[in-house]
């Protein structure tokens, strides 16, 4: 995503007035923002991933879309033996086979 100065100054200035935020919280999501986003991967929905990231590393599921303004995918998973469907970040997924 990146922020400019700009927009990082706006942040700042509006995380400070959020009471139930640690200074630690706050430096977290500044750091989240300032990465930089994974291109958009050339995946058709349908496509079986593999979680390669996050809390759901080494699942396997099939993409339901992407959404590249968010830079996340929603891909459905088999979770105690139900699907759900969850948002990944592009940076943890990967084609299967």
């Amino acid at each position: 995503m990146g922020l400019d100065p700009e927009e990082e100054a706006e942040l700042r200035a509006f995380l400070r007035h959020q009471s139930g935020l640690t200074s630690e919280e706050r430096a977290g999501i500044l750091a989240r923002l300032r990465r930089p986003r994974a291109p958009v991967p050339d995946l058709p929905p349908g496509q079986k991933i593999r979680c390669v990231g996050g809390a759901f590393a080494g699942s396997e599921g099939v993409l339901v879309e992407l959404l590249p303004e968010k830079g996340t995918a929603r891909v459905e998973l088999v979770v105690f033996g139900g699907p759900i469907v969850v948002e990944l970040e592009f940076g943890e997924l990967e084609p299967c086979g």
